[in-house]
């Protein structure tokens, strides 16, 4: 573990890149955020990996009952966030697929994008836990971030747009009404 005062998904990228060339030839890597849980099936991420060598996830939004930012506590997460919604792609427009497990030989061009040429493996989906009490002040963080950062670092303003567009979409510590209307979800997760 190494403490950074400064973040950025170049620095979080690199370090990933750093460590993969100190593994074994044969180790593998899951790389998440912390608010990612790559909870696909194990089989299925066995299935993939054997086949394609690596295992490619897209995220599942994770939304409480009634839309609330809510605050997280002991009882499991997905009884407290039942809800399944194809929000970051579809009505954030970021990106929604991520490299789940990777073999020691990949290098990361983003935190959800590689370098290497490989053939790519159907996506497995995993949870996606963006929508809790933290998110209107870790949105806001991220979006400063990039801003500071402005246009002339890796193009990183198109960034700051993307979290301007989920804050717009949160009102009196809930999802808004135009959010409700236009996500697209799935079953509820009762289990």
């Amino acid at each position: 573990a190494r403490f950074m005062a400064d973040f950025s998904s170049e620095i979080k990228r690199d370090c990933a890149n750093e460590f993969l060339k100190k593994l074994p030839k044969d180790a593998l890597l899951m790389f998440p955020d912390l608010d990612e849980f790559f909870d696909a099936p194990s089989k299925d991420v066995e299935r993939i990996l054997k086949k394609y060598g690596a295992v490619l996830g897209h995220m599942v939004d994770r939304v409480s009952d009634d839309w609330a930012l809510r605050k997280t506590t002991k009882t499991p997460l997905w009884l407290q966030y039942p809800r399944r919604c194809a929000a970051t792609a579809e009505r954030f427009h970021g990106a929604n697929t991520k490299w789940m497990l990777v073999p020691q030989s990949i290098r990361f061009a983003t935190a959800h994008h590689i370098q290497s040429e490989i053939r790519v493996p159907p996506s497995l989906p995993f949870s996606h836990y963006r929508f809790t009490e933290r998110s209107l002040t870790l949105l806001k963080k991220k979006r400063d971030l990039y801003r500071q950062r402005g246009i002339s670092r890796n193009r990183t303003e198109g960034r700051a747009h993307i979290y301007d567009v989920v804050l717009s979409h949160i009102a009196e510590g809930a999802l808004s009404t135009t959010f409700r209307r236009k996500v697209r979800c799935g079953t509820t997760c009762n289990t």
